[in-house]
């Protein structure tokens, strides 16, 4: 993080007022724009930057995380607020975090020379014309800063349909957006500058293979940086869940006081054995093993239950094919875990958390999804895993799924195996989706034994 991406550079130099950077996955335009500000607050007396986003909490693991690492690695003299997400340095200049969830904290806020909205699609934008958009607001804080300042404000996002709404905010056609460039509107009042991970020299284009494999809508997105709906219309788990899961606070997910360990055992090839623990609906640890080591993945896992006291029926192992060995390793630890078998009928459960009736599966596991979309969907799930891999091959696997009404009008979720390359998850991803399997049998644990109380499902 010691270089900035010349990409970057017009961004950077232009005087307008809102400077609009939004491409694709592996763009590198957050690093860079992190690194522009740190560089600004240190050097430039008097600046205050405010970094926004919609809900304030979501800072703590994205920007004011990113400024840290900045801070380190280029080791930049500064005074880090943990508590309070601010940065002061030795020029007087400031870094601070706000959200639009806390309007009278943002008012009390006074003194801002720039902003930077990381990922503005979130922003409101009310239908009613009595009512001010969030945009609005933020522009308030800029008001009276002196020219010399360069006063701006800077919007970062994936390129998704709700950009749309901020392109009419600053007045700018989205038919007449850059490729791949960057370009000045409104008398040079708006900037706007499109990348994607092939503008970015610190990422290799393996970064991007797995959305080439997915093509459709993903592709567009992430790997062309196109403005497109970034959801599937048969997607099972949306974008924006997924997002908001590994943003999310693992003290602000569901949690029945119980801790869950998950493991998808290996059956073929290259496949990894995936061990996971979560605490409550959130996921704390992974780990992964190759095929071979299903008995050491077993014990493993027994250590694991042992040292946080997860009871047998809490620990799930997905005993098709050579899970059973694994499962085999607990009993005779004397664990009678509980096994997942995919293919098996759907087990019966009370009205769902967010109301109507469940409606019916072809089989265990499109229950077992069917059942994480929705807490996914309700802000059940936190995601707090450190391992990059683990979290980059987590998210594809949670954006992979989709879903159909088979026979009988029974749900059905896309299998591993399939019958074509469209109809099929280890196809189109080039794996099995280990990751994704094991974090919905852990989610799912408690109705696969059912003397369980379902009451106490969130």
């Amino acid at each position: 993080m010691n270089t900035i991406n010349p990409t970057y550079r017009p961004a950077f130099q232009s005087r307008a007022r809102y400077r609009i950077v939004y491409g694709g996955a592996g763009s590198g335009k957050s690093v860079a724009i992190g690194q522009h500000f740190v560089d600004l607050a240190s050097n430039l007396t008097g600046a205050r930057v405010l970094v926004l986003r919609k809900v304030a909490r979501t800072c703590r693991g994205s920007t004011f995380k990113l400024f840290t690492d900045i801070i380190r690695s280029t080791g930049t003299p500064a005074k880090v607020n943990k508590q309070e997400m601010a940065i002061t340095f030795a020029s007087g200049g400031e870094i601070l975090h706000a959200g639009l969830d806390d309007v009278e904290k943002l008012k009390s806020i006074a003194g801002i020379t720039h902003i930077w909205i990381e990922e503005a699609t979130e922003l409101d934008f009310p239908l009613s014309e009595t009512e001010e958009p969030d945009l609005a607001q933020v522009d308030l804080r800029l008001r009276g800063v002196a020219p010399e300042m360069r006063p701006s404000i800077t919007l970062t996002f994936n390129p998704t349909l709700a950009a749309q709404r901020l392109f009419e905010y600053v007045g700018v056609s989205t038919a007449d957006l850059p490729v791949r460039s960057h370009k000045e509107y409104d008398g040079g009042q708006v900037f706007v500058q499109h990348t994607t991970w092939r503008d970015n020299p610190f990422v290799g284009e393996d970064y991007v293979a797995v959305f080439q494999r997915l093509g459709g809508v993903m592709q567009a997105v992430y790997e062309r940086g196109e403005l497109v709906a970034v959801d599937a219309p048969d997607q099972l788990i949306k974008y924006e869940w997924v997002k908001a899961a590994f943003e999310r606070d693992p003290e602000d997910a569901a949690h029945d006081g119980r801790q869950r360990l998950a493991l998808d055992v290996a059956r073929f090839g290259d496949d990894e054995t995936v061990l996971g623990h979560l605490k409550g609906w959130a996921l704390a640890h992974t780990e992964a093993y190759p095929m071979s080591s299903t008995t050491e993945a077993g014990r493993r896992g027994v250590s694991l239950a042992r040292e946080h006291s997860i009871s047998a029926e809490m620990v799930v192992v997905d005993t098709v094919g050579v899970g059973g060995g694994t499962a085999d390793t607990f009993r005779d630890e004397g664990l009678d875990v509980t096994e997942f078998i995919a293919g098996a009928s759907p087990v019966s459960l009370s009205a769902p958390p967010l109301g109507d009736e469940w409606p019916d599966f072809n089989n265990l596991r499109s229950q077992g999804w069917w059942h994480l979309r929705v807490q996914m969907e309700a802000g059940a799930v936190a995601i707090s895993i450190t391992d990059e891999g683990a979290k980059r091959k987590l998210q594809e696997e949670l954006l992979a799924p989709r879903y159909r009404f088979g026979q009988e009008k029974k749900i059905e979720v896309e299998p591993k195996d399939g019958r074509s390359k469209a109809w099929g998850l280890k196809a189109r991803l080039g794996r099995s989706p280990d990751y994704g399997d094991m974090l919905m049998m852990g989610v799912f644990a408690e109705h696969l034994d059912l003397r369980l109380d379902y009451s106490r499902v969130f």
